[in-house]
């Protein structure tokens, strides 16, 4: 519900004056500040008078003319084809650069796009309940994969996402049942809240070590979601993988599993004060998680350059040991209260104690954009 309201009120919110400027070479359009160009949108004051205005196969051109004057086309507005129903296929052409929120959205008919590279934005919900959708292209000039993007998008059955993305937002696949295949980035660091909700054809995926945040509920209820190795250095939202991922001997399900136990458990001290008096706050009860600086080594790296194994330890690739470690981030990034909550042996705890002093001043943890003291947990493993 909270997506579909987050998309009714952004629709319905439109601007109350004309949407556009002229209709020439069969699109409504409205003229860009410079005078030189124009942005596809809508006919009439709201996105709802513009239905079905659009139908069959579109080429957008890359220049349209009015009055003798030549404009170029380098935007497709917010809700430009929205509920256009019997669009069956768009093409972008190369002077586009943005697609406004909801462009596309509800376009039922719609069967594929192809985004050229020109594109460097792209609005939430851009695509969402395209019920017909198969397959898209998205283009590598994009840093991040907007919220509900792909919404509702059932027949969506596989994705790649460019390497130049970093983070996908919260809701971007959510409840696309027909996928089945997601192709994940080495450049991707975030993965929103509720994300790959209800995906439920999906059966695995590759998370890349550079994923860092994994959002709440973001794999939840993946009914055949099986196998899937959790990154070392990554924080775990609630719920993530909640009624997806199938028990295994894998030590990375393993691994999930116990700190899952523990974000539910009553491990952290109810009611902690910080050194200044301010509250502690649990890990779920935060908007967004501590975490590292950007511009240094990420966890895992750390660990790998650091820890210390005894000299007749032998290194395993079964991943047979991991230590789980809680402590206090401040509101200043400063660690305090660490403690071993999953512990291995007294030389390894106390090494993977070390490692947590070591760790540069954090980026605490937000709510409402305020930093906040609170508790987080970390997984060491042992290779």
């Amino acid at each position: 519900m909270r997506f579909s309201l987050v998309l009714f009120f952004s629709i319905t919110l439109a601007t109350a004056s004309c949407a556009n400027d002229f209709k020439a070479d069969g699109f409504f359009c409205k003229k860009n500040a410079d005078g030189k160009s124009v942005t596809i949108t809508y006919e009439g004051k709201y996105p709802d008078d513009n239905q079905n205005e659009y139908v069959g196969d579109i080429v957008i051109p890359s220049t349209i003319t009015y009055k003798s004057d030549t404009y170029k086309v380098t935007a497709i507005g917010e809700a430009a084809f929205f509920k256009n129903t019997q669009v069956n296929s768009i093409v972008i052409p190369s002077s586009v650069k943005t697609i406004g929120l909801a462009a596309f959205s509800q376009c039922r008919g719609l069967k594929s796009i192809t985004i050229p590279n020109s594109v460097t934005s792209i609005g939430e919900n851009a695509f969402s309940m395209c019920s017909n959708l198969t397959s898209i292209t998205l283009p590598d000039s994009i840093t991040e994969i907007p919220s509900g993007i792909f919404g509702d998008c059932f027949r969506l059955e596989s994705i790649t996402i460019p390497n130049s993305v970093t983070k996908i937002g919260q809701y971007a696949f959510h409840h696309c049942s027909g996928l089945t295949s997601v192709t994940l980035p080495e450049s991707l660091t975030t993965i929103g809240d509720c994300a790959f909700m209800n995906c439920v054809n999906l059966k695995s995926i590759n998370l890349p070590e550079s994923v860092t945040e994994i959002g709440d509920y973001a794999f939840n209820s993946c009914d055949n979601l099986k196998d899937v190795a959790i990154p070392s250095g990554a924080h775990v939202g609630m719920s993530a993988f909640e009624h997806s991922i199938e028990p295994s001997q894998n030590q990375n399900q393993a691994m999930f599993q116990e700190i899952t136990a523990i974000l539910n458990s009553h491990v952290f001290p109810p009611d902690t004060k910080g050194p200044n008096g301010e509250k502690v706050y649990l890990p779920f009860e935060v908007e967004i998680g501590p975490s590292l600086p950007e511009n240094g080594d990420d966890f895992s790296e750390i660990v790998q350059k650091n820890f210390n194994y005894p000299k007749d330890y032998k290194k395993s690739d079964n991943f047979q040991n991991f230590i789980i470690v809680r402590y206090i981030v401040g509101m200043d990034g400063k660690l305090s209260n660490v403690s071993i909550v999953r512990g291995v042996n007294a030389e390894f705890d106390k090494e993977a104690l070390r490692i947590i002093s070591i760790l540069p001043t954090l980026i605490p943890a937000k709510i409402k954009g305020k930093p906040v003291s609170s508790w987080d947990i970390v997984p060491i493993v042992l290779h």
